[in-house]
Parts: C-alpha cells; sequence; structure tokens
C-alpha cells in the first residue's frame, strides 16, 4: 500500500431510509426473514463485488464468512439489524487482484491480498486524516496497475445501505399484503349482500312492463296480412352505378426520380455556375482593374506635366 499525496477530510452524513413496520418485533423479525429470502444480496461495480452477509437467518453461513467474517454466526445473528446499518457485514472480492476487503461496524476496514492470509486492519477510517491507500498489482499483460481503496471503502458503504433500504420496503411490502381470512369475507359480503326487498320489487317491475299489442283471430278480427317482400326497382339505363374508385396507387420509382431531378439540377446549377465564372465575371474583373489602372496612370501623369510647367 503506498499513501495518496492528497489528504481527503471524511465527513459522512447518514442516509435516509424507509420508515420501519408498524408491528411488534417478533412479527417484524418474520417479515424481515422473509424478505432477506428475496431480496438480492450480492452488487457488482466495475471495481468489485460486494455481498452483504444475511442478518436474520438462522441456517449455517457458507465457508466465505466463516473465514472471511469479523463475528461468529451466532454473534452476528445476535447483533445484525437492518435498523442500524452499521450491524451489517460486507465484503468486497476486488476484481482487480483477488483481494477482499471487508466493512463491519462504523467504519471498521479489513484488507487481505490474494496471496496472503493476514489482515491488514483499519480501525476507524472516518477518524483517518490520511487515504487508505493505494495497491500497485501486475495484471495479465504484465502491465503494472493500481487502485485506490479508498473508492472501494465509498462503494461497500454504499452498497450496505442500498441493502438496508431494499430489505426494510420489502418487509413492509410483505406486510401490507398479507390480509386476514375475516377481512375478506367481510368485504366478500358487502359486495354480494342483497336485500330482498329490492328484488321482489325488481320482479314486479318486470312483470307490469307494458307488452306490445297482438291480433286474436277468435274476436272477429281481420287477419293481419303479411307484407310482401317488393321486387327492387331496375334501374334506367341512362343512369350508370357510380363505380368504387380505388385509392391511387404510388409509384415507387417518385421518389428516385425526385432525387435523380434533384441530382442533375445541382449538377447544371454548378457547371453553369462556373462558366459564368470563367468566362464573365474574371474577364470583367481584369478589364474593370486595367481601366482603373490606366485612368489613373493618366491622371497622375497630367498632375506631373502641371507642376513641371514652369510657364517659362
Amino acid at each position: 500500500l503506498t499513501p495518496g499525496m492528497a489528504v481527503p477530510v471524511r465527513k459522512r452524513v447518514a442516509t435516509p431510509h424507509p420508515k420501519r413496520m408498524a408491528a411488534d418485533q417478533d412479527e417484524e423479525i418474520k417479515y424481515l426473514q422473509e424478505a432477506t429470502k428475496s431480496t438480492p444480496d450480492e452488487y457488482f461495480s466495475m471495481h468489485a463485488t460486494y455481498v452483504v452477509r444475511h442478518p436474520y437467518q438462522d441456517e449455517d453461513e457458507n465457508e466465505f464468512w466463516s473465514q472471511a467474517g469479523s463475528l461468529t454466526p451466532q454473534e452476528y445473528r445476535n447483533s445484525a439489524n437492518v435498523g442500524r446499518p452499521f450491524s451489517l457485514e460486507v465484503a468486497a472480492k476486488i476484481k482487480a487482484d483477488g483481494s477482499v476487503l471487508t466493512l463491519s461496524g462504523i467504519s471498521y476496514v479489513r484488507h487481505k491480498k490474494a496471496t496472503s492470509d493476514k489482515w491488514r486492519e483499519f480501525p476507524d477510517v472516518d477518524g483517518m486524516d490520511k487515504p487508505l491507500g493505494c495497491v500497485m498489482y501486475t495484471d495479465s499483460d504484465a502491465n503494472d496497475q493500481e487502485y485506490w481503496l479508498d473508492e472501494i471503502y465509498e462503494e461497500a458503504l454504499s452498497t450496505r445501505e442500498t441493502y438496508c433500504s431494499s430489505l426494510i420496503s420489502t418487509a413492509s411490502a410483505l406486510q401490507a399484503n398479507k390480509l386476514r381470512p375475516t377481512e375478506v369475507q367481510e368485504k366478500v359480503k358487502e359486495v354480494v349482500k342483497i336485500k330482498p326487498v329490492e328484488v321482489i320489487k325488481e320482479i314486479i317491475k318486470e312483470v307490469e312492463r307494458p307488452r306490445p299489442p297482438t291480433a286474436d283471430a277468435s274476436v272477429n278480427t281481420d287477419p293481419m296480412e303479411v307484407p310482401k317482400p317488393q321486387a327492387p326497382e331496375k334501374q334506367s339505363k341512362g343512369i350508370s352505378q357510380p363505380k368504387s374508385q380505388s385509392p391511387p396507387v404510388e409509384d415507387p420509382d417518385d421518389g428516385a426520380s425526385d432525387v435523380f431531378s434533384v441530382l442533375l439540377g445541382m449538377l447544371f446549377s454548378g457547371v453553369f455556375s462556373l462558366v459564368w465564372l470563367l468566362l464573365v465575371r474574371i474577364p470583367f474583373r481584369i478589364l474593370s482593374f486595367a481601366m482603373l489602372t490606366v485612368t489613373a496612370g493618366a491622371i497622375l501623369s497630367v498632375v506631373w506635366l502641371y507642376l513641371a510647367d514652369d510657364h517659362g
């Protein structure tokens, strides 16, 4: 590690988090445990891959956290709380050289290279008056490269705060979507319930609705004649039926012809401008300049003769 020349001043402001759920502690932990299963705990950036150590989990942890974690699984389960983001641990697997940086507590950082088993510890990064330092390494092309641990530290902090916010939001959504069976039954009854009196009134209105008049053959009424369909009148020969006009079909070559016309016009315009320049404008300029030169010479000669003559 090589320290940097500039000394940054760290002044961190706490990130706002979603409002906690209004529930007792046991119920809140139950929803948080469910949310932990569906909330991603792995984040990616250009510098490293960040992994958040699962809170509220009773199962055994993997081998990575057993080596990289600063607390035992039992101690971590008892102390981890998303309401206090500094109680969670985050590990950064750095892509450049395969080293690991862990963040726990408020600003407790440890760094270990891939070729070493010894952790370098920074107990209070925010209280330091100098940067964490720059790590030099050799890439696959045998070129010397470097990266700053301060960038990894800042991204680890942001990852931990993002994970806590996501976990609280997911747990709150799970709690909001939990409907009790009694509430569902009451809502269904309110929708389906119909008063019997209203049903009887609807039946009476349907019965008393007036019917259309009908003819009865047994009461000396004339039978109703069924109207015969009339034959369609023949159209006169002088009048022709209008023919359906189909919309005009656009010629696909119109666009090409328009472009060709424009190009041809531009070509003729350019040729005409060139001919006008060579045959008219340039000769006119030369002639004008020659006439101006001759006139100026004549005037100067007359003036010179007048001034040189002594009248004697």
